[in-house]
């Protein structure tokens, strides 16, 4: 990077001029020692503002000033440099930032540098939002929070944006402040004209549900129904400027959204943060699939099944937009039809699930995600010929660039049934249909090199590859690649070519871009690798490697991801990480499993889904100290994670410590100030131990947070 930038080409990349900065030495022990105590994360104080997390890894500090700056000013240059251009916001920041940072201060003393600088910016720039934001966020550490809601509503006079006004509600602790900031807002973001449209609804979406989700949290279970509901089904100009101000893809998430609150009391999680149950941003909005229960349903459920169809109804002619064509509107539409279908699935109305894939079929014929629910209807409902003519047709209805996937899964049904041939069969055909060749010409259609091509791969040098048909593309879209890809590695396995498979699947992990698409990749991957483990007999050296794989795959996938339309923003996604795991602990004896899972809880202790899995599996054979361990490892940072903190509150309880359980309850709440159900257990615990004062104590903290008990203290306090 260094060389390319000063154009310096081998041998010659020495660097001949003086350094513009003094190299210095690496601080003492003892120093080391001192500041990374700063970052300890102590108990937060009901008194205290929420300090917004600095991601370290977007962090440029001055040693890293030579590998990752162009620019090495000192202070003095900057300082001079605003001077001279005071309305230069980056330079105000760059300044900011670098006198936060300066090893020769302390923190605070960091802090209330960069905070001088900031306000010296705000004078010249008071209508900058980018200013304003990082001041906010910096004024946070101070922990004065009367000061800081001040300056946020400082701020919104003066420079109004979305990210100004999250930092206003983050700093909010009282229900009814909340409530009052999300409506304020959403009439902002309703009202605003300038700006990307896509964002705005993206922005829209998130505060609705951050109001959603909070009024479920605090015990308002009904008025989140009410209020979601007269959002998407109104007919007054609120409603009506929501629905044009959001985009069809955000109105398709909030109605499922809103019907998962109506049949499951709460939002999916699968939105929002795993790691914080607290109301919050969102951070995946990928399709998902409601949890319906499975099984036959009596004549007391046909009404209320008629009742979840009509809500679908309604969703669909909200999310139709009149300026898309019928299969662009079908397209957005997708997640919703999915749900439809599994929710007559469900119910075992099969005959309903296909009318409705059948209908979206004649739409468009190149939905293959749908052609793949009507093979999954087959196959459920009917006999394996069935199941093979809806694939013939959904091949034949595809263009062959979009059928690699439905070739993929026939080819696995096929597996499912025995018949390796028919499935080597299908993966022949699936790259044989891209070119302008017969099948008749032997030396031309060898599937192996055909696959070969298609992907880039080396050929031969004798080989005179056919050429493509005139309505394939010369470069496939990254799904199709991907199932090129798994079925080139299939194709192999079936053959009998272990090692090239193999082969196949490494060069497609270091070639494909997408990490979703690596994540299939190494799925299948490691079903070929623990399928040869079972049929092995060396076991324990392929065991030994089938344990080195996982260990690779779980060190080289990543779980930062970045939140939508907020690329300064990460999350830790662990879902394919516990896949992974399960995968593995499956392969071992049942009397390995604990002290696997301990050792995986240890190499990621940010995964609290994996963490909780290993609890309920100690506890599941009475091993409740290690269960008790492994909570209290992790509860001593206080995350917002109530199942967390009531399995440990359970387990502290087991053994009959009520003073553990009370101090355990305290921190639970402070870290979880607005969910109603630890309330309840609080104060119903306090009343079991006859504790008047500290009922009333409580009684009195949840009216101050606002959370709503409705009839239990009523019922609790008779």
């Amino acid at each position: 990077m260094v060389n390319e930038q000063t154009k310096h080409v081998p041998p010659h990349t020495a660097f001949l001029e003086q350094r513009k900065w003094r190299p210095t030495a690496k601080p003492k022990a003892s120093e080391q020692q001192d500041t990374n105590t700063k970052d300890v994360k102590m108990p937060v104080s009901e008194s205290q503002p929420p300090q917004p997390s600095i991601d370290l890894d977007n962090i440029i500090s001055d040693e890293d000033v030579r590998y990752f700056m162009l620019d090495s000013q000192s202070v003095q240059d900057i300082e001079s440099a605003v001077l001279e251009s005071p309305t230069d916001v980056q330079l105000w920041l760059k300044l900011a930032y670098k006198k936060l940072y300066d090893h020769q201060k302390d923190s605070s003393a960091g802090l209330n540098h960069a905070l001088n600088v900031l306000a010296r910016a705000l004078e010249a720039n008071k209508h900058s939002t980018d200013i304003w934001q990082h001041y906010l966020t910096l004024y946070a550490k101070r922990g004065n929070r009367e000061e800081l809601m001040e300056l946020c509503r400082q701020a919104l006079q003066l420079a109004p944006c979305y990210n100004i006004w999250w930092i206003y509600l983050s700093t909010a602790t009282s229900y009814a402040k909340k409530e009052e900031i999300c409506q304020k807002t959403y009439d902002f973001l309703v009202t605003q004209l300038d700006g990307s449209q896509e964002l705005k609804s993206h922005q829209i979406l998130e505060i609705l549900l951050y109001q959603i989700a909070l009024m479920v949290q605090s015990g308002r279970y009904k008025t989140a129904l009410t209020k979601l509901q007269t959002v998407l089904k109104g007919h007054d100009n609120n409603t009506t400027e929501t629905h044009s101000a959001m985009m069809s893809s955000d109105r398709c998430l909030a109605w499922l959204a809103y019907i998962h609150l109506l049949e499951f009391r709460c939002l999916p999680s699968s939105l929002f943060d795993p790691s914080n149950d607290n109301p919050g941003r969102i951070v995946n909005k990928e399709p998902f699939l409601l949890p319906w229960k499975e099984g036959k349903h009596d004549n007391k459920n046909s009404a209320d099944h008629q009742a979840i169809v009509s809500n679908f109804d309604d969703a669909f002619k909200a999310c139709v937009d009149e300026q898309h064509s019928a299969e662009e509107n079908v397209l957005h539409c997708v997640p919703l039809y999915r749900n439809l279908i599994l929710l007559e699935v469900s119910r075992e109305r099969y005959d309903c699930a296909k009318n409705i894939c059948r209908k979206l079929l004649d739409t468009s014929p190149n939905f293959t995600k749908i052609w793949l629910c009507v093979a999954d209807l087959e196959i459920r409902t009917g006999t394996p010929e069935m199941v093979r003519q809806i694939f013939a047709e959904a091949v034949s209805s595809c263009t062959c660039s979009q059928a690699a996937e439905l070739y993929h899964a026939a080819a696995n049904f096929e597996l499912s049934q025995n018949n390796p041939d028919n499935a080597l069969e299908y993966l022949e055909k699936c790259v044989i249909s891209l070119f302008d060749v017969h099948i008749s010409d032997s030396k031309r259609c060898d599937p192996n090199l055909l696959y070969c091509k298609i992907l880039g791969q080396t050929l031969p040098l004798e080989y005179k590859p056919p050429a493509l048909k005139d309505i394939i593309s010369q470069k496939l879209d990254e799904n199709q690649v991907l199932y090129m890809w798994l079925n080139y590695s299939l194709l192999l396995e079936l053959q009998g070519d272990t090692v090239q498979a193999v082969e196949a699947y490494e060069t497609a992990l270091y070639t494909l871009k997408s990490t979703k698409d690596v994540q299939h990749i190494w799925k299948s991957y490691l079903s070929h690798q623990r399928s040869k483990l079972l049929h092995s007999r060396v076991k324990k050296a392929d065991f030994r490697s089938f344990t080195d794989l996982i260990q690779r795959c779980l060190v080289t996938m990543p779980t930062k991801c970045v939140l939508p339309h907020n690329p300064l923003l990460h999350w830790n996604n662990y879902t394919f990480h516990s896949h992974v795991v399960e995968v593995f602990i499956q392969c071992l004896p049942e009397d390995q499993h604990d002290a696997a899972y301990q050792r995986f809880v240890k190499m990621m202790p940010g995964n609290f889904g994996l963490l909780i899995r290993a609890i309920r599996f100690a506890c599941e054979h009475e091993n409740y100290q290690t269960a008790l361990a492994l909570c209290q490892n992790v509860l001593y940072d206080q995350p917002a994670c109530v199942n967390l903190w009531k399995i440990a509150i359970n387990l502290l309880a087991r053994d009959g410590n009520h003073k553990e359980v009370r101090k355990m309850y305290k921190k639970a709440v402070s870290a979880l100030p607005h969910t109603v159900s630890l309330w309840k257990d609080y104060i119903l615990f306090e009343v079991t131990q006859g504790s008047q004062e500290n009922v009333a104590r409580l009684v009195e903290k949840c009216r101050e947070f606002g959370v709503n008990m409705g009839r239990f203290l009523s019922t609790v306090l008779k």
